[in-house]
């Protein structure tokens, strides 16, 4: 209805609509845009590169499938994570307790 709402009346409309509408995140003051977008460059920083690689091409591939081709698309794509480095330190990092080193392998 909303996307309807905005082809349809074709009016302009500012950042909290836009958020309202799903269209962004977040809205923040301009002077604290560059501490945001920093903060949230450093959670990716501590994400596993390669899994996170993955995790896109499924949203990005996924969209243009059909259900059942997307949900083989999911499993081919996240079991070639199992037995990597990365796999292996995760788990390794959670039972001692200590943030992981992810690498990217």
């Amino acid at each position: 209805a909303n996307t309807k709402e905005m082809i349809l009346l074709g009016e302009m409309f500012d950042a909290s609509k836009a958020q309202f509408y799903g269209l962004l995140n977040e809205v923040v003051a301009l002077n604290e845009l560059d501490n945001k977008v920093n903060a949230l460059a450093d959670k990716f920083n501590f994400l596993p590169p390669r899994t996170v690689q993955i995790a896109k091409k499924i949203i990005e591939e996924g969209l243009q499938l059909d259900l059942k081709d997307s949900q083989k698309l999911e499993v081919a794509l996240q079991s070639s994570l199992i037995g990597s480095e990365d796999w292996d330190e995760a788990i390794k990092s959670y039972f001692e307790k200590r943030p992981p080193n992810f690498i990217g392998h």
